[in-house]
Parts: C-alpha cells; sequence; structure tokens
C-alpha cells in the first residue's frame, strides 16, 4: 500500500483496510452491520473481514488522506437501574451494581461534536466493585438510526501466576475500553452504556462513578 502511495498515513492505512475487507464465514451470525454512510461489516469474531491485500492497494492508489483527525469528548455521572433483569419500564435514579442483578445505565448525548465519520471510540469507565470479572459492559447507540452495539466486556476469570482462579481487581478504579465497531458513524446522537453483574451469586455488589465517552474523527 506504501509503495503505491508513500503519502498515506496510519489512520488511512486503516481505513482502507476495513473498507476493502472480504466478508469471511458469511453464514455466521455474528456478523452485522454499522450505522455508517456506507454501512461496514463487523464482527466479533472477524473484525472487518479478511484482509484483500489487492482490493487495498487499488484503493491506496487513489486515496485522499483523511482530513486532521478531530476529538469530542464528554462525561457523564448520572445512572439510572432497571427494575429487574427482564424489564425497564420504570428505572430509579441509582448506580449500585447488584449482584446477578438488573442493568445500570447512562445515557451521553453528544451534540456539535464536528466528526462526521469515526475512526475509534474510547470509553472511559469509573466504578467500585470487588470483581471486575462479573461485569458484562456494552456501549451502544441510542437513537432511532443509529443503533450499532460494542461489547466492551464480559464476564470472567483471572488468573493468579500459578494459574489460579482469583478476583479481578483494577487498583486505579477506572478502565479505558477501544472499539472501531463504529467507524464511518457520526459522531453526534445519544450513546448509552449498559453495565451489569453477569455472573454466578457471589454476593458481589458495586456501584458506578462516572464515565467518560471520546470519539475520533473526521
Amino acid at each position: 500500500m506504501l509503495e503505491a502511495n508513500p503519502n498515506l498515513g496510519w489512520r488511512d492505512v486503516k481505513w482502507i483496510l476495513a473498507k476493502t475487507a472480504q466478508k469471511v464465514d458469511a453464514t455466521n451470525s455474528g456478523w452485522t452491520t454499522n450505522a455508517a454512510s456506507s454501512p461496514m461489516n463487523i464482527s466479533y469474531l472477524y473484525g472487518f473481514g479478511l484482509v484483500d491485500a489487492q482490493a487495498a492497494v487499488n484503493m491506496a492508489k487513489s486515496w485522499t488522506n483523511l482530513s486532521t483527525q478531530k476529538t469530542a469528548t464528554a462525561t457523564s455521572s448520572t445512572f439510572s437501574k432497571c427494575e429487574s433483569a427482564s424489564s425497564c419500564n420504570s428505572p430509579t435514579t441509582s448506580g449500585v451494581i447488584d449482584d446477578i442483578g438488573s442493568d445500570v445505565y447512562s445515557t451521553i448525548t453528544m451534540s456539535n461534536s464536528d466528526i462526521s465519520a469515526i475512526e475509534s471510540v474510547d470509553v472511559k469507565v469509573t466504578l467500585s466493585h470487588p470483581n471486575w470479572g462479573n461485569l458484562y459492559i456494552v456501549l451502544e447507540r441510542a437513537d432511532t438510526s443509529l443503533t450499532t452495539q460494542s461489547i466492551l466486556a464480559i464476564n470472567h476469570d483471572c488468573y493468579s501466576a500459578a494459574e489460579a482462579v482469583i478476583k479481578c481487581s483494577v487498583a486505579s478504579g477506572s478502565y479505558t475500553f477501544t472499539t472501531n465497531r463504529h467507524l464511518g458513524e457520526v459522531g453526534d446522537g445519544t450513546w448509552k452504556l449498559r453495565v451489569w453483574d453477569n455472573a454466578s451469586a457471589d454476593t458481589f455488589t458495586g456501584s458506578m462513578t462516572s464515565w467518560e465517552l471520546t470519539l475520533r474523527g473526521h
């Protein structure tokens, strides 16, 4: 690609590879499309798909470099909680994460971001919980025409050096996740963070403190 067009930057290379990737295992139920103006195929197993080297080189030859990258950031410390794991018709204001409980969620409405095409999304989550490995964390677009979902974390075990199962801890209380599933989507709109304890009962509870949404794009 760089031999075909030495003026490419790393952002251009990323964009070209995603746009020209080929869907593999096409019948896999994990494939979906995002809400970009030219929707991208996305999969948790395969990303944007198989790299198509020839197509990427061909696109690189006539590629116009992306404009200067812009960043938009917003933060929320207001959370609501669904009344049960199966219903969210009457949520209450609460950031408490119950043991095997219902969703705790928060929304951020991004406006005037001046980003017409997202390149990546960072989500900084700040919370207290004895075992982060219990948590399921999801970022969603919450607009009628923008419904792309990014699973940021699933419940899982952590292991010691001796390969014993231990609690997953985050000493700082904050962790930043990055997702590329929104590539090409507009930045403005409503974004929703959902967190819940998805592990077996262990009496562990926690509390959300805040979350920060950072969009990068052009």
